[in-house]
């Protein structure tokens, strides 16, 4: 019902809460109709930056999202590929991420999205790339410090989401600025796994979202400026320099003698330009487009193990930031095994379902 502009942002949330509820075919069609359209905008060729550079410029352009956002569903589209035991194109989309993370619309960025490479690095694992497997962890350990990686025998991996998402907000004058604020209403910071009664096991924070939306390469973003403000800056100038133009042209004009007619009506031609410029700046709306992926969660959670190909039920406690646990919150989630030979689970704290 929203059109084109929204259909990225759309699509992302249809997939995410499809996902939630168990509908696994409707959930990879979304999110692949979603990166279909951010790739054409955003992949790493020539003609990738042309259409970057004429949709950067558009004054009401088609939600692409974020860099972070456009991260998220790749490392969603990921996760689906890992539910069915395709590690090959789980790598490639967790690896697709990454590369969104690094580019914005005119800028190229230092990569420090951990969740992702871990992710990469949890592919090459399951499939025997023992490798590509340790220079992903390794970099993971220079985001990182304290992160350990995986055992060589472990073959499943729990994951867990806390927190609601990011919020955008216009700041500045004419609120033309994009600020980006930590979500509200939730207070989990960790989460713990309890796998088949045998104790509450720490799932490791892999990665906080919040920090992957306020920052470009581990640097701190202030405010994030449209592209309209520019414009607007622009013809604004130029319309006063050529209305100003336009006066003085108009003052001499006597100065030129029986060329006087010729000398006004120039400068009356200048002077229409001049105005003309000052309109269309006049018209331009510089609000900052403070459309965000809602459902996202606030911060990532992992956990691998060692366990036999079989049913598995893992019971979720999530705790604050003094290590009580709320309560209300506990969750249950089954790990799936693929081909017998890994386990995978996927839980969250709050509902994916954006009303």
């Amino acid at each position: 019902r929203q059109g084109r502009r929204n259909l990225v942002l759309s699509q992302m949330e249809a997939g995410l809460a499809a996902m939630e509820y168990g509908a696994y075919d409707q959930a990879e069609e979304s999110l692949e109709t979603a990166l279909l359209n951010i790739e054409t905008v955003f992949a790493d060729d020539d003609s990738a930056q042309r259409a970057r550079s004429l949709w950067y410029a558009e004054g009401a352009k088609e939600f692409k999202g974020e860099p972070y956002e456009r991260a998220m569903a790749y490392y969603y589209r990921g996760l689906l590929f890992l539910r069915r035991g395709d590690y090959e194109n789980a790598r490639a989309s967790f690896k697709g991420g990454q590369l969104q993370d690094i580019l914005a619309e005119e800028e190229q960025y230092r990569m420090d999205f951990a969740l992702l490479v871990f992710l990469e690095g949890w592919a090459s694992h399951l499939l025997g790339d023992d490798g590509l497997a340790r220079e992903a962890f390794e970099e993971v350990r220079q985001i990182r410090p304290d992160f350990v990686p995986p055992a060589r025998g472990d073959n499943v991996l729990l994951i867990a989401e806390t927190g609601t998402a990011p919020m955008k907000i216009g700041a500045g004058a004419g609120d033309s600025e994009l600020r980006l604020t930590r979500g509200t209403g939730f207070r989990e910071q960790t989460a713990r796994f309890d796998v088949s009664g045998a104790g509450a096991v720490p799932a490791y924070p892999m990665e906080d979202i919040f920090w992957q939306a306020s920052t470009r390469g581990g640097r701190q973003v202030d405010a994030i400026l449209e592209g309209k403000v520019r414009f607007k800056e622009t013809h604004q100038a130029m319309g006063r320099a050529l209305t100003d133009l336009s006066v003085q042209g108009l003052m001499m004009a006597p100065a030129f003698g029986r060329d006087a007619d010729k000398a006004v009506i120039a400068a009356g031609i200048v002077g229409i330009l001049g105005l003309t410029q000052q309109a269309f700046a006049s018209a331009a709306r510089t609000e900052a487009d403070t459309r965000a992926w809602r459902s996202l969660p606030d911060r990532v959670h992992v956990l691998t193990f060692q366990a036999e190909p079989r049913d598995l039920d893992a019971g979720v406690l999530f705790y604050d930031a003094g290590g009580a646990e709320v309560r209300n919150l506990a969750r249950r989630v089954k790990v799936n095994f693929v081909n017998r030979r890994s386990g995978f689970g996927w839980v969250r704290s709050r509902p994916a379902f954006i009303e």
